[in-house]
C-alpha cells in the first residue's frame, strides 16, 4: 500500500522489504515498520526505539532526524 509516507521513505534512499516494513539502504540495521497507515515503530539493530502515530508528512520528517 503506497502513501505519501512510503513514497517519501523510498524517495529518500529507503527500501521496501516486506509488505509495509522499510530497511535503510545505507546501514541496513534501521528498519521502519508501519502497523496502519499512519502508526510506525522504528528499529535499531531489532531494538525498538521509536513508536508514533504520524499525522503528517513532517511527523515522518521528525522521526528520520532522531535515527
Amino acid at each position: 500500500m503506497k502513501n505519501s509516507f512510503t513514497e517519501y521513505l523510498i524517495k529518500n534512499g529507503w527500501k521496501e522489504i516486506n509488505a509495509m516494513t522499510f530497511q535503510q539502504e545505507e546501514s541496513q540495521k534501521a528498519e521502519i515498520f508501519f502497523s496502519s497507515s499512519n502508526q510506525i515503530e522504528v528499529y535499531i539493530d531489532s531494538k525498538l526505539i521509536i513508536e508514533k502515530y504520524l499525522l503528517n508528512l513532517e511527523d515522518l520528517k521528525e522521526v528520520l532526524n532522531e535515527i
